[in-house]
């Protein structure tokens, strides 16, 4: 079974930094995880690594789409098991980086092989309380509240291990909240003094699809 490597956690935690290091160490390919980094001049908002950064290690699927495109999680499924195949013949271990939790679990789980009644059976062994709430044919929803139950970075995959399409090694960054929450009110301090507010108005309010305008900072500055 193909290894990848994921590494993932909350906004601010240090995610780019540490894959880069990795990344040069195994000497491997970088392939993001953030739903909103693969959108062209949507820069200042989604943290993307600057140049320098993705000189030093290849990233995969950033700047690929316009932001009047849309992008699925199927989109992303499918161009990611793609690129793993890909780097499986290069002798690569893909390093699969980013917040997009949604978009993880698609690549590396086997969800898309269960209905949503199984998918409902899973999260009501997970958290009964939360499968009450959820209805089986929201599909959606129930692989998201399977993603929650079992964070941090699924702590109860030993027992879904089967159910994996790839052998996943994950970590999961974390940190003192208030440090954390620090750091994030410091980053969005930084992306409107580096222009974040000129940014969306050269994108052009209409110039964003579905999908990119509700990405975190850009629909609160969108509605700005």
């Amino acid at each position: 079974m193909q290894k990848v490597i994921v590494i993932t956690g909350p906004t601010a935690v240090g995610k780019t930094k540490l894959s880069i290091e990795i990344a040069k160490r195994l000497k491997t390919d970088i392939i993001n995880a953030d739903a909103y980094q693969v959108y062209r001049k949507m820069n200042i908002g989604t943290a993307k690594p600057t140049k320098e950064e993705m000189q030093k290690v290849h990233h995969h699927l950033i700047d690929i789409l316009d932001p009047r495109e849309t992008f699925s999680i199927s989109d992303y499924q499918r161009i990611v098991r793609t690129l793993i195949e890909k780097m499986k013949t290069e002798n690569k271990v893909p390093l699969l980086v980013g917040g997009s939790g949604l978009y993880i679990d698609a690549v590396i789980k086997n969800y898309n092989k269960y209905t949503n009644s199984e998918l409902h059976q899973i999260l009501k062994d997970l958290d009964c309380e939360m499968a009450s709430k959820i209805h089986p044919n929201n599909r959606k929803r129930l692989i998201r509240a399977i993603e929650l139950a079992q964070q941090p970075c699924f702590k109860n995959s030993r027992s879904l291990g089967k159910d994996f399409y790839y052998d996943v090694l994950c970590i999961f960054l974390n940190d003192n909240r208030n440090s954390l929450y620090q750091r994030i009110n410091n980053r969005v301090d930084q992306m409107i003094k580096h222009g974040l507010v000129e940014e969306v108005r050269q994108i052009g309010i209409e110039n964003f699809s579905i999908t990119s305008k509700v990405a975190i900072g850009y629909k609160e500055m969108i509605e700005y």
